[in-house]
């Protein structure tokens, strides 16, 4: 299959999110559509984020400790799925 290199695959998730939520009736802020919108939004920030305390940079305590906290979480989920 071919592949357009402006597409995604976060946008072909989202498209068939919002067919799907189409058929269900679903619409507005209750769509799947958004919630998986919102999500890769979300992803992208915390990566932003990481990145930039990576650099160096000044970062307020409060974006250190929620970051330290997603890390944590994402290494726990790690070990009870492999467990």
């Amino acid at each position: 299959m071919l592949e357009h290199p402006c597409v995604k695959e976060s946008d072909t998730v989202i498209a068939i999110l919002y067919r799907i939520g189409s058929f269900l009736g679903l619409s507005g802020t209750l769509s799947l559509a958004v919630g998986a919108t919102y999500f890769y939004i979300s992803n992208e920030l915390i990566s932003l984020a990481e990145n930039y305390g990576r650099l160096g940079l000044q970062m307020p305590e409060q974006f250190k400790r929620a970051i330290s906290v997603l890390k944590d979480k994402s290494k726990s989920d790690d070990v009870e799925v492999s467990s």
